[in-house]
């Protein structure tokens, strides 16, 4: 299973370089396929189902057996064969099975057993301290807790991943883009200063247009360096996050392109502003932060309950109904052995102040879970006024790269019939280029400001 699952994972990213354009989409499921926090995750899932199996076991039957013998000045006063089986169960009382014999010269006339031994069973039952609550009862009930908790800790662990793996996503298709774009730019100004150049041959133009001209294209050639730098490092920190069996290299990712507008997964889709109040209360009662605040509280509480157990006197009960296969005794229910155990505490001061201060305890933690519920609510409400404030922006910046766009083919149009410089012209690109960079940027932040929604929420999985 695990080889076809490398080998998928191979398949996956060499089809990716194959089509040379990382969607959102697959780029996230190679991350979600091959990360190590994937993997410590797990673990994190598989510790806690170890520690729900450890406070089981205290439930384990077990066996014991003795012998104890004396023998002196060749006579054997006594020889003492005992083994016995406890039976726990998850309730109060607890079983017990065993087969005690006896033999020798000197045995005490309340040990002295039938020839064949003795068989017995019996139950111990706590009436008062232990019997609604006890420690391994206690301890099982926070194993499962701890486990929940280790449950949503693993959660919280993938939705920082991906949120991380996100935001580089957007960075590189920022970097990419923007570079992309000025290298649009020098294919262009090389073009006006080779059409410049012959103009000034044929007349039409002044020599110094040529200088005009090579300033721009050498000046967008320096631009474009500057942002080729920088979509590099973005391509080489996308690697954090590219895993494998078989890694993809420098060279392979430095081929590799975003798509042309992010595209977040259906399943991110953000509600409405209606919608919004409803789904924020839900995100919060499954936040792992808030999952993790509630369990503390539930340990706690179990602790209360069991501290709490201890302020009760000990009355304790056994019962052992006695068997034998000889036949000289009879098998009926008057053959037993019982016994009563009673204790009683007086001023208890330890551990009424042990019940005092885990309630303090759980005031606190109540206290701090619902700071915690408030800061995460305004973190997920800040993080969706900006997604909703950048989607408005975007719609007015792709409107006024449009406007921008239009003015500089009118002035070309102008160009062509002599009726404005070559500097006009530039200055009318700078400011589309800049529209467009910050178009680029929007789409980059608006993508990011999504993602961190459901980060907030802590529901990027």
């Amino acid at each position: 299973m695990r080889f076809l699952l490398y080998f998928a994972t191979y398949l996956l990213l060499h089809s990716i370089i194959n089509a040379q354009t990382l969607s959102f989409d697959n780029y996230l499921y190679a991350v979600r396929q091959n990360h190590p926090t994937v993997t410590q995750s797990g673990l994190l899932v598989s510790l806690g189902k170890l520690e729900i199996r450890r406070a089981k076991g205290a439930f384990d039957p077990s066996f014991s057996g003795s012998i104890n013998r004396k023998s002196f000045n060749k006579k054997e006063y006594y020889t003492f064969y005992q083994n016995q089986i406890k039976l726990p169960t998850a309730y109060a009382f607890e079983g017990k099975m065993g087969y005690d014999l006896e033999s020798g010269d000197f045995i005490n006339p309340e040990s002295k057993l039938p020839t064949q031994g003795l068989l017995y069973a019996g139950v111990s039952v706590p009436l008062l301290r232990g019997l609604i609550i006890d420690k391994k009862r206690a301890e099982l009930q926070q194993a499962y807790v701890i486990a929940n908790t280790n449950g949503a800790q693993s959660k919280a662990l993938i939705n920082d991943l991906l949120y991380a793996s996100s935001v580089s996503y957007c960075e590189w298709y920022a970097a990419w883009q923007t570079q992309l774009l000025f290298k649009q730019t020098i294919a262009v100004a090389a073009e006006r200063q080779k059409a410049t150049e012959q103009s000034v041959k044929q007349g039409d133009r002044s020599a110094i247009d040529t200088v005009e001209a090579r300033t721009q294209y050498q000046n967008r050639l320096f631009e474009w360096n500057e942002t080729l730098l920088e979509a590099t490092n973005q391509t080489t920190q996308l690697s954090n996050f590219l895993w494998g069996k078989v890694p993809l290299s420098t060279d392979s990712l430095l081929q590799l392109q975003p798509e042309l507008r992010i595209t977040i997964p259906a399943v991110w889709a953000l509600p409405n502003k209606d919608n919004f109040d409803n789904w924020l209360t839900e995100a919060l009662n499954n936040h792992p932060d808030i999952i993790a605040y509630n369990n503390k509280l539930r340990q706690l509480q179990i602790e209360q309950r069991l501290k709490r157990e201890y302020l009760k006197p000990e009355l304790n009960v056994q019962y052992n109904l006695l068997l034998t296969p000889s036949p000289e005794y009879s098998t009926s229910m008057n053959n037993y052995k019982l016994g009563v155990s009673v204790a009683v505490p007086l001023l208890q001061r330890t551990q009424r102040s042990e019940i005092g201060m885990n309630k303090l305890k759980i005031q606190n933690t109540q206290l701090d879970l619902d700071i915690k519920r408030q800061q995460i609510a305004i973190k997920i409400t800040n993080y969706y006024n900006t997604y909703a404030t950048l989607s408005q922006q975007i719609n007015l910046y792709e409107q006024t790269v449009s406007g921008y766009q239009t003015l500089l083919d009118a002035e070309k149009r102008r160009f062509g019939l002599g009726e404005t410089t070559l500097l006009t012209i530039f200055m009318r690109e700078t400011y589309l280029l800049e529209a467009s960079i910050k178009l680029i940027e929007l789409r980059a932040k608006i993508a990011k400001a999504q993602m961190a929604v459901w980060w907030a929420a802590g529901l990027l999985q």
